[in-house]
């Protein structure tokens, strides 16, 4: 729906308490139910109470008709699947940008590059957490120039983000949202790292373990660095058990916990979170990687 004014927050407050699963954003917005019938006279009585309350409908650009795939703010919603995607135009402007990007030799302003991880961070919805992990370089980058139009070569952190947008943005455009019947059960895994070693179980047929000693270098490395690797050598161990389920991993570390959230400053640190998603993104383990410090 689309209406002349963004004052609608009190109706929808209105809807929502007699039950309507219904959400706005300035003049747009949409609404939800299990039964097309009943979706559709919630249209109809939605389009009445915007009516009466003054609002005037712009009934071209919307939709009252009942659907199960739709497209809003940007986002395909497809309630068939149970997925979300960015639409194929905002796919294409990514794909696009990058390609430009490497047809200038890596030669690049920050306005040009602060466009592009604009339109990747705003996926985020989709992507998840690896629409910041995986843009921090270039966001630095971005930062740290001059000026807006000035431009400046890419370093091999930069290129190797932009590279894994430009071969991985199809696969990660859809994100499942709702449970589905032919999806695998849950996977439970629990890591744990020491000074000397780390391991990991994973709940499956019987218990599947693996462990490894660190070497010398990787002894002198900070906790977290080791809690971090022990999140990725177990990825690499379990991997054709991994690969479909959606999949829960439990660590006692909450600085590791927090870093696979949002990224590390310290490039040793994040560089394995990359590997983490990279290695993820590149198995088809598609769901997200969980952590949670409450076992």
């Amino acid at each position: 729906m689309s209406s002349t004014a963004p004052h609608i927050k009190p109706l929808e407050k209105y809807w929502r308490f007699n039950g309507v699963n219904i959400a706005s954003f300035l003049d747009d917005g949409w609404l939800i139910d299990s039964d097309r019938d009943t979706c559709a006279a919630l249209a109809t009585s939605i389009w009445s109470d915007l009516r009466k309350s003054g609002f005037i409908t712009n009934d071209e650009k919307s939709q009252w008709c009942p659907s199960q795939v739709r497209e809003w703010l940007g986002i395909i919603w497809n309630t068939i699947n149970g997925t979300i995607a960015i639409s194929e135009r905002r796919e294409n402007n990514i794909a696009i940008a990058i390609d430009r990007i490497f047809l200038s030799d890596r030669l690049v302003s920050a306005r040009v590059l602060a466009s592009l991880l604009g339109r990747i961070i705003s996926g985020g919805a989709v992507f998840g957490n690896i629409s910041r992990l995986i843009t921090r370089y270039c966001s630095i980058s971005v930062a740290s120039a001059q000026d807006w139009d000035s431009k400046f070569y890419l370093d091999q952190y930069c290129i190797r983000e932009l590279y894994f947008w430009k071969t991985n943005l199809k696969r990660l455009n859809c994100r499942i949202v709702t449970d589905s019947s032919h999806r695998m059960s849950n996977y439970v895994v629990y890591s744990d790292a020491s000074a000397t070693g780390c391991g990991a179980h994973l709940d499956i047929n019987g218990e599947q373990v693996c462990n490894k000693q660190w070497d010398l270098v990787e002894r002198r490395q900070s906790s977290t660095w080791r809690e971090l690797s022990a999140i990725l050598f177990p990825l690499h161990s379990f991997l054709p058990l991994l690969v479909g389920p959606y999949v829960k991993w439990f660590s006692d570390s909450q600085s590791a916990c927090k870093i696979i959230q949002v990224g590390s400053m310290r490039s040793d640190l994040h560089t394995i979170t990359v590997d983490i998603f990279q290695f993820c993104a590149n198995n088809g383990i598609e769901s997200e990687l969980q952590l949670d410090t409450s076992h």
